[in-house]
């Protein structure tokens, strides 16, 4: 048994076919199949049932596959260290993708954390929502990112921030102006929303998935959270935001919208990066610091 068989079930049980698990660890097909029926007779059980069009674990196959993964992240694990470990080399440019629901004091301990490293590396925050996050990590496009935790996957390491809870409100005003009748206000009032752009030209504007709710109408678009929230706040739209800017908010009063679908939303934060990509000493620096930070109340999640 080697390490290369193991990732060869993982790919399988990943994608579902030979075809995909190929192109995922970039071997021919017949050495897939050699290599898992070596893998069977050593262990001397069936692990995969390829009698369907999409392979699948037989029930003995997935008692072994748990452990598989297990060793999998440890070898991924232990990679990444000693790679770590020899590049002492700091960052030239670190680039973060930032979920824009993300509170600002933590902006403000990822830039404290980099400057006790290094006074040379640049600091490039970037807004990154839920439609481009996972595939930029795992295309290296960036090195860190604090993302929904809907994004973990074997592929990524993931640390828990800080939850939000999210809720649609419009202006105390506006709905004043509308009699209070919620239905005029979401028919009317355009929903504003935050986007980014992807790197698939022919689709360039992606909404935030978690914003969007079944109403069709008018909307506004931005490409910040800040700027949304003041939108809102001034009586030009209504939109999802979080309950903390609902209770920051002293210059103009907010009012939840209790018929839209969905209610209120609990969102998890993390912080992600790529298992088997080596982080430099920023950021590192700046993982070890919310390691040690973890909310007690996302601990067991």
């Amino acid at each position: 048994m080697n390490l290369s068989q193991l990732e060869i079930i993982h790919a399988l049980v990943e994608t579902g076919s030979l075809r995909g698990a190929a192109a995922l660890v970039k071997k021919s097909q017949s050495a897939l199949s050699v290599s898992i029926k070596n893998l069977e007779n050593e262990l001397g059980v069936k692990i995969m049932d390829r009698s369907e069009y999409r392979a699948k674990l037989t029930a003995d196959g997935e008692v072994l596959f748990r452990q598989f993964s297990v060793i999998l992240r440890a070898t991924g694990t232990l990679k990444r260290l000693s790679s770590e470990l020899h590049n002492k080399k700091s960052e030239r440019k670190l680039t973060i993708a930032i979920d824009p629901l993300l509170p600002p004091e933590y902006l403000k301990a990822i830039s404290s954390e980099a400057r006790k490293v290094s006074s040379t590396t640049t600091l490039l925050f970037r807004y990154g929502l839920l439609t481009t996050v996972a595939d930029d990590l795992a295309e290296g496009r960036i090195s860190l990112a604090i993302a929904p935790d809907k994004f973990i996957t074997p592929l990524f390491e993931a640390l828990p921030i800080v939850r939000t809870s999210l809720v649609s409100v419009v202006s105390e005003k506006v709905f004043q102006e509308f009699n209070k009748n919620e239905d005029l206000v979401l028919s009317q009032m355009p929903q504003v929303l935050v986007y980014t752009e992807t790197m698939d030209q022919r689709n360039k504007l992606q909404v935030a998935a978690i914003e969007c709710h079944q109403i069709k109408g008018p909307q506004i678009l931005v490409s910040d959270h800040s700027i949304k929230v003041a939108l809102i706040k001034s009586g030009q739209g209504w939109g999802r935001v979080s309950i903390k800017d609902i209770k920051t908010s002293k210059d103009a009063k907010l009012v939840k919208l209790k018929s839209v679908p969905e209610g209120v939303i609990d969102l998890d934060l993390r912080l992600m990066r790529k298992i088997d990509r080596p982080l430099g000493p920023v950021a590192r620096a700046i993982w070890r610091h919310f390691e040690e930070q973890i909310p007690s109340n996302l601990v067991a999640e």
